[in-house]
């Protein structure tokens, strides 16, 4: 395969250090762009190869891996969040005269499915009828409305999360009608002519605490149906669950938020799959509130105080620093859990020796290194490094955000030699301007963005081929 010349990627080299691995970094050289990688052999410490390998970088998703490592090593990989139906007053002739409550601990993977089991369960129990209210408990965990405050604000993957998360948090509207769907009562769709914010089509506007509103701004050209994220997590997943339930011939008086009573009887408990499969779904589709939610959970374990989001990535940092002493954390930085931030970043060096320390690190008998993704076969590298000589020769994870493109984990050369790397990549200039409120300048900064990034993953892609056919 013949690569072309990319004139788009360009790499600063500060130094570069040779052990036995091959690889000709001289012809990926450009100016005036950040390039800084490490591949480390999982047998022989000098067998190794490095360019900026002590650069800090902006890490995006890649900060995954720590965290997902973190929330297993904590929790175990057989943890699983629990949701609760209990029930207040009494049940006679299949009418419960009393309440029903909806209890959380922050479950990321509750879809309609389960909300129909929990209903089933319901009338399993003998209620058939309630004349009384659902009340919503979230107490477990603090409600986060956003992962972060880093882009346009209406993108799904910067979703809320909390201790009661419904369908991923997101839903979706006609925009002709801007009615929601399912028809959530609580979500207001309205309409403004006025920009109050460039580039984004949606903007989230305060609402009173019963309900959700958002702005679509008229300016900007609207697709038939949109999908935006809920800026009130548990607010959304119970209004979900009433929908769902009247539907199923239940209906409630009021939906409030509340805490249950200690009185209150059991109805039925859902578990959520293993914390190794919610684990594998976060790394694999990159789902930042998954990511977020196992790492809070991981971080208030053993605690009865609520913390937040930023609190939680700072246990996180300490707790990397006693259990891998030896490795130099303070050139690292985290403030959230899935990388949706320029704050997170650390350097290829104590990356790719991170990856190799926990290269034989288990959960509940899956290897850590099997819960990332496989070139040309799975995740965000299903359609990379798909020949012959590279197919699932790479378990990986991606990152990314406008000019800003990584990939970290495992790779087997052609020789059958395993390396842990890291390839972190980024226009430090551009990335730059894109930080901060979004404004009319940074929607003509981000419009090359796209085109950078496939440009970045070609030149990570001629890396890694080549290092796999010469070593």
């Amino acid at each position: 395969m013949k690569f072309r010349t990319l004139p788009i990627i360009s790499i600063l080299i500060f130094n570069i250090s040779f052990g036995a691995p091959k690889i000709n970094l001289k012809k990926y050289k450009k100016k005036g762009r950040s390039l800084s990688l490490s591949f480390v052999s999982l047998s022989e410490k000098s067998d190794s190869i490095h360019l900026n390998e002590n650069k800090p970088m902006v890490l995006a998703s890649v900060s995954k891996i720590f965290s997902l490592y973190y929330a297993l090593s904590i929790l175990g990989g057989e943890y699983r969040f629990q949701t609760e139906l209990k029930y207040t007053g009494n049940i006679k002739d299949g009418t419960l005269k009393g309440d029903l409550y909806l209890i959380g601990s922050g479950d990321p993977y509750l879809t309609s499915f389960n909300i129909n089991t929990l209903l089933f369960h319901t009338k399993k129990f003998g209620i058939s009828k309630i004349e009384g209210q659902l009340i919503f408990d979230h107490s477990a965990l603090k409600e986060h409305s956003k992962v972060s405050d880093l882009g346009l604000g209406d993108q799904p993957d910067n979703s809320s999360y909390g201790a009661l998360n419904a369908e991923f948090n997101r839903f979706q509207f006609w925009n002709r009608s801007l009615q929601v769907s399912p028809p959530l009562s609580h979500i207001k769709i309205k309409r403004q002519k006025k920009v109050i914010a460039y580039g984004a089509k949606f903007v989230s506007s305060k609402s009173p605490q019963d309900s959700e509103v958002w702005i679509r701004q008229e300016k900007y050209k609207h697709r038939r149906k949109s999908t935006l994220p809920t800026r009130k997590p548990a607010l959304f997943t119970a209004h979900y669950f009433e929908y769902m339930a009247k539907l199923d011939g239940l209906t409630f008086s009021k939906v409030l938020s509340g805490k249950v009573p200690v009185l209150a009887k059991s109805i039925y408990i859902h578990e959520s799959p293993p914390l190794y499969e919610l684990a594998k779904l976060a790394l694999e589709y990159s789902n930042n509130m998954f990511t977020e939610l196992q790492a809070l959970k991981a971080a208030q374990e053993g605690s009865d105080n609520k913390i937040t989001t930023e609190q939680a990535a700072s246990k996180m940092k300490n707790w990397f620093k006693n259990e891998f002493p030896k490795q130099q954390w303070k050139h690292s930085s985290f403030v959230n859990a899935s990388g949706l931030t320029v704050k997170n970043f650390t350097n290829t060096l104590l990356l790719s020796n991170f990856l190799s320390l926990i290269s034989n690190k288990s959960f509940q008998q899956v290897n850590f290194q099997s819960l990332l993704s496989l070139s040309g076969n799975s995740g965000w590298l299903a359609k990379r490094l798909d020949r012959a000589e590279t197919i699932m020769r790479v378990k990986a994870k991606t990152g990314s955000l406008d000019f800003v493109s990584n990939i970290a984990g495992y790779v087997t050369a052609k020789s059958g030699k395993k390396y842990a790397f890291s390839i972190l990549m980024s226009d430090e200039k551009r990335r730059k301007l894109l930080n901060g409120s979004p404004t009319k300048k940074m929607t003509q900064v981000r419009r090359p963005a796209a085109k950078w990034s496939v440009a970045a993953k070609e030149v990570q892609n001629r890396i890694l081929t080549e290092f796999i056919k010469r070593n």
